[in-house]
């Protein structure tokens, strides 16, 4: 019983000595974004029908992302929108601000950036810093904005 006692004693003693002869251990650095990575602030802006204001929400941006990717990130800035996910195509935006597709007139949301229609969707068309997204409740064709090409 001694031996085993003084065993674990002398194997005690030696971890202990051994943790404090090793070096401490260096605190990791920091996570610090790159500095030469240009962070320019992206505009999504909604036109409401009926002429009510128009809203506009501004984030900065470091690097391309989606359309919808933007939109979900502006939730915490009170942009509230709906959609639905279609296997193999994607998400259709149906509503933004509580106004919801299809309208009265047959209207529905639709996006432009930098003042050009989008020809794809909210998941596969990206935005990079220092563009602007328009989104209008209008008829399908009739956006107040170049279409692709013009």
């Amino acid at each position: 019983m001694r031996h085993r006692f003084a065993l674990v004693a002398t194997i005690l003693v030696v971890l202990l000595l051994q943790s404090c002869t090793q070096p401490a251990a260096t605190p990791t650095p920091p996570i610090v974004a790159d500095s030469t990575a240009q962070v320019q602030m992206t505009s999504l802006v909604v036109h409401l029908p009926d002429s009510l204001p128009s809203k506009v929400w501004e984030v900065e941006v470091g690097a391309e992302l989606t359309v919808r990717e933007l939109m979900v990130a502006l939730r915490d800035a009170q942009f509230i929108f709906t959609d639905t996910l279609y296997p193999g195509m994607g998400h259709l935006v149906t509503g933004i601000a509580g106004i919801k597709n299809p309208g009265a007139n047959d209207e529905y949301w639709q996006f432009c950036i930098d003042n050009v229609a989008s020809d794809r969707g909210v998941d596969e068309r990206k935005v990079a810093p220092g563009h602007q997204v328009d989104w209008h409740y209008s008829k399908y064709g009739e956006l107040p904005c170049k279409k692709i090409g013009e």
